[in-house]
């Protein structure tokens, strides 16, 4: 299934707000994003409904583990990675080492 670009905008945003806050809600990605809550809301309903976010009873989001593939590289490494094999979103980067944001690698 090809993931729209703002799923994966949402995805990036969750991953970041748990490095950051450990914990992550709906109201946490509405103040990111300022977005609206309702935009929110669809949006997680569709990533839970297509298997990249769990929601628990309290509200807290959890990234399952196509949503985190998708969330850990930041927008660029992701471009870079499409342009440089030809394939959108399929690059995973080597084992011990990171992408930065724009898709150089560092070790």
């Amino acid at each position: 299934m090809k993931i729209q670009e703002s799923a994966e905008n949402y995805l990036e945003t969750i991953y970041m707000l748990h490095q950051r806050k450990g914990a992550v809600r709906s109201i946490d990605i509405v103040n990111e994003l300022s977005f609206s809550k309702p935009s929110v809301s669809v949006a997680m309903k569709n990533l839970r409904e297509n298997g990249y976010v769990e929601m628990d009873s309290d509200g807290f989001i959890t990234l399952c583990p196509k949503g985190q593939e998708i969330g850990r590289l930041p927008h660029g490494a992701r471009d870079q990675c499409g342009v440089l094999f030809g394939h959108q979103r399929l690059c995973v980067p080597e084992k011990g080492l990171s992408l930065r944001r724009g898709g150089t690698r560092e070790p």
